[in-house]
């Protein structure tokens, strides 16, 4: 999101957002901070993995999951559970003034739906929420198909994702 607004040239015609976390601040319990901060530790990013899937991911695709986990520079991971998720950039991102499409889904056990939104769909003028339901945070491996048919859509029709709403599918 603040990458596209950055881009002040106009360059971003269209933005996707897949499971995004909100431009404002994120609420997140000292306990889970504290267990996400022991990483990188293979059975808490296990955890993690098991937490915020809905559907069993493929043996290649929780590898490449628990993998992203690990590979999370510790400097970043450490700015982002102590104050990153303080840092709101809402309203760096209201100058978007293109059409934003949101995927999520209805069960996502790490942001959840009304989170989306709230924190996310009413930040922007035009924007659209397509939701699926029965997957979690991973969408792109739990719904490959769904979020490739989504994209397919979108992207070959974009004058009919402009208007706001939501569409549960």
């Amino acid at each position: 999101m603040q990458l596209a607004a950055n881009e002040a040239d106009g360059s971003v015609k269209q933005l996707i957002l897949i499971a995004p976390s909100p431009p404002s601040t994120e609420t997140i319990s000292t306990k889970e901070k504290e267990r996400m901060l022991k990483m990188p530790d293979r059975r808490e990013a296990e955890k993690t993995i098991a937490k915020i899937t809905k559907k069993p991911l493929k043996d290649d695709q929780y590898a490449l999951a628990v993998q992203n986990q690990l590979d999370v520079d510790n400097t970043t991971r450490q700015w982002w559970f102590l104050e990153g998720i303080e840092h709101s950039i809402v309203n760096i991102v209201k100058s978007l003034h293109l059409p934003i499409t949101v995927l999520a889904s209805e069960d996502d056990p790490a942001i959840a739906a009304d989170v989306i939104k709230k924190k996310v769909i009413s930040v922007f003028g035009q924007s659209k929420l397509i939701t699926t339901r029965h997957a979690g945070h991973l969408l792109p491996m739990e719904e490959s198909g769904w979020v490739a048919e989504r994209i397919r859509s979108i992207v070959s029709h974009p004058s009919t994702n402009i208007a706001s709403g939501t569409i549960k599918i």
